[in-house]
């Protein structure tokens, strides 16, 4: 018993140098492979114990283990006794060093005593430090939960990482998912909260296991190439609060179990390929403040339901099929201050209710269907800056309370059915930069009150029925685009000036006019009686002139006759010949080609083209020979004699860059034909034009 009692005695002074040894020898036993570890990693939330709320204060083991030592010292003193021999104090000294090498017993048969052997092992399992514990420097705070974790690795077993952005989400993702180590991944209290990867060229799909990250808050996957469908799941995440998968490829239709979200407030999947109509659930989403579908291929109404949206303040719906009409009910939608809702199907008319929205500054309704006169509510828009009425089918008039709209810059209401004149109100909207009012029925006059607007850069009043003359600034600030299409409109170029009246003369100017008209009477008359007789004189020798040279030409006519004994052939020069069997009258001018009447009616004709005037023809004589024959019409050419004049007068007329006329032919029922050489490089207008 010298031995039990010394060694209890000496565990009483130097508990933790007599189990030492023990200790160390035991660890190499129980330590843990790897295989297990691997396991316990795997294992659930509840089977791992040291994941349990008693374990997390690291306090709880030295207390605990200090109680039990401390009661079991007691139950021990009482068995073997107090020690007060000097020498087993040495003894127990030594112990305290290597106690079982000073004492002579073996370690099976003394530590088979039930009061040792019990402290032992109390002492060694509190104090051996499991495989599967934290670091010490790692706090449980930072521990992801075991459920988040299989979701994070099933998302990423979805989608397809070319870039390599996802090889952080290892195994090791229990201690440092939450830590910073795994990309894209916030959490909060050991829960996943945000999964942030824009721009990471991720592409496949979103897994529908999503829906078990019962604290996301924000899903942000933008500008990627993901497909597949929109996960279903996503309507029954309650804190989720922002979804952002705008510039991807999804397709289908939008869940309606994304509005039963509460807390959402920001939903922006445009550009994609969705399709069906918007759901009416989004009434549940009553924190709604960005909504945007934009770019997709949606159809049907606007639901009324948004209206239950009373913060939303961006509406974005550009570039889809919807249809139906504005609801009435958008004048609740008091926090509104972008609506775009162009390039759509849109009809009706613009509800008044529209006017009720005081912060709005952004309307685009542009390429719609949109019918109906200028909304009133429009003009009580005093916030708006850009309103953008553009291709639709507005009529009336343009109404004078348009200067409500004073933070106005931009104006476009090109391609409608405006009518009337543009009000002068306009210049009072001292902002305005860009002002359209193309392509619509307004008549009138340009006011000139526009030519106040210094802030103007852009102007197009083109295509109206404007009159009058352009205002000079506008003018001159703007070019000729900008008014073009108004035929009654002048002042705006140097080609189309305005018609200048005189001014009207003063009395000054009518006093001197009556003086000098009476001292220049005398002067006057005598200068009118010698122009009259200068022109009787020139007219006189015009007429002279014209008899001698007849009278020439009657001779050289009767000398050529005679010298062909007679004969009615062809002849060169200003001969005339008869038309054989047709009866008509064929002339002749200088030129290379002689031919008959009777040659150039029984050519075969080729039309070559057709004017006011009459018809061009290609001819081609039987001796292969082709000329071009005009043939007038009857009832714009002239009686036979005047048409004989005009004809000789072109048959004498010779110039390098004219086509001279060679024959002309007068038929017996009034037929008149005009021959010239012809050109077989085409005409004038196909070389210019190239047809």
């Amino acid at each position: 018993m010298e031995v039990p009692n010394l060694l209890l005695n000496g565990f009483h002074q130097c508990p933790f140098q007599l189990l030492l040894s023990p200790m160390r020898r035991t660890a190499n036993q129980y330590q843990i492979p790897s295989q297990k570890k691997d396991k316990w990693k795997e294992a659930s939330f509840d089977d791992n114990p040291f994941q349990h709320s008693r374990f997390r204060n690291i306090s709880f083991l030295p207390n605990r283990l200090l109680l039990l030592l401390a009661l079991l010292f007691q139950i021990l003193r009482k068995k073997t006794g107090k020690v007060a021999n000097q020498n087993e104090k040495l003894k127990i000294s030594s112990l305290c060093n290597n106690p079982f090498l000073h004492f002579r017993f073996q370690l099976r048969s003394h530590l088979t005593n039930p009061p040792v052997l019990l402290l032992l092992l109390v002492v060694f399992a509190f104090q051996l430090k499991p495989a599967f514990s934290l670091p010490l420097n790692q706090s449980h705070e930072t521990v992801i939960a075991q459920s988040d974790y299989r979701v994070l690795l099933a998302f990423k077993h979805a989608l397809v990482d070319p870039r390599g952005v996802l090889k952080s989400w290892n195994d090791s993702g229990l201690v440092h998912a939450c830590s910073g180590g795994w990309g894209g991944i916030k959490c909060v209290k050991r829960r996943v909260v945000a999964i942030q990867l824009p721009s990471k060229g991720l592409s496949g799909q979103i897994s529908n296991k999503i829906g078990r990250l019962n604290a996301l808050q924000k899903l942000s996957l933008h500008d990627n190439f993901i497909k597949g469908q929109i996960p279903l799941s996503l309507g029954i995440l309650p804190n989720l609060r922002a979804v952002f998968l705008f510039n991807n490829r999804l397709s289908g239709s939008i869940p309606p179990s994304i509005g039963n979200c509460p807390l959402l407030r920001s939903l922006d999947l445009s550009r994609n390929s969705l399709s069906g109509v918007i759901p009416d659930g989004f009434a549940n989403s009553t924190r709604l403040y960005r909504f945007n579908l934009s770019y997709n291929s949606l159809t049907g109404p606007i639901p009324t339901s948004l209206s239950h949206s009373s913060l939303l303040v961006y509406l974005d719906l550009q570039h889809n099929n919807l249809s139906g009409s504005i609801p009435s009910s958008l004048g609740r939608w008091g926090m509104l201050e972008e609506i775009s809702l162009n390039n759509n199907n849109i009809s009706g008319s613009i509800p008044e209710e529209i006017g009720m929205l005081n912060r709005l500054r952004t309307l685009d309704l542009s390429n719609n269907n949109i019918s109906g006169a200028f909304s009133i509510g429009l003009c009580n828009l005093s916030s708006l800056v850009q309103l953008n009425l553009e291709n639709n089918h507005l009529k009336s008039q343009i109404p004078e309370a348009v200067e409500g709209m004073r933070n106005l810059s931009v104006l476009v209401l090109k391609r409608n059915q405006l009518e009337g004149q543009i009000p002068s109100t306009l210049g009072n909207i001292s902002g305005l930069s860009r002002l359209d009012i193309s392509e619509n029925n307004l008549t009138g006059r340009i006011p000139n009150s526009l030519s106040g607007l210094h802030r103007l850069e852009s102007f197009n009043a083109s295509y109206n029925h404007l009159s009058g003359s352009v205002p000079i600034l506008l003018s001159k600030n703007f070019n000729s685009s900008s008014f073009e299409g108004n035929l009654q409109l002048c002042g705006y170029s140097v080609l189309v000036p305005c018609p200048s009246s005189p001014p009207p003369p003063s009395s000054q100017n009518i006093q001197i006019q009556k003086t000098r008209h009476r001292k220049m009477r005398t002067r006057d008359i005598i200068l009118i009686a010698a122009a009259l007789f200068l022109l009787l004189c020139s007219v006189l020798l015009c007429l002279l002139r014209k008899r001698i040279s007849s009278s020439r030409k009657d001779s050289s006519k009767s000398i050529a006759s005679m010298g062909r004994g007679g004969k009615g052939g062809p002849v060169i020069g200003t001969e005339v010949e008869s038309g054989g069997e047709t009866g008509g009258k064929l002339v002749h001018f200088d030129g290379p080609l002689v031919f008959t009447a009777d040659d150039l009616l029984c050519a075969t004709a080729e039309i070559m083209g057709k004017s006011n005037y009459g018809t061009i023809y290609k001819a081609t004589l039987e001796d292969g020979n082709q000329v071009a024959v005009k043939r007038l019409k009857e009832k714009i050419a002239k009686n036979g004699r005047e048409f004989e004049e005009e004809a000789y007068a072109l048959g004498k007329i010779r110039h390098p860059n004219l086509l001279a006329l060679r024959a002309y032919y007068l038929g017996p029922k009034g037929e008149k034909l005009l021959v010239f050489d012809y050109l077989p490089r085409g005409s004038l207008a196909s070389f210019l034009h190239g047809n």
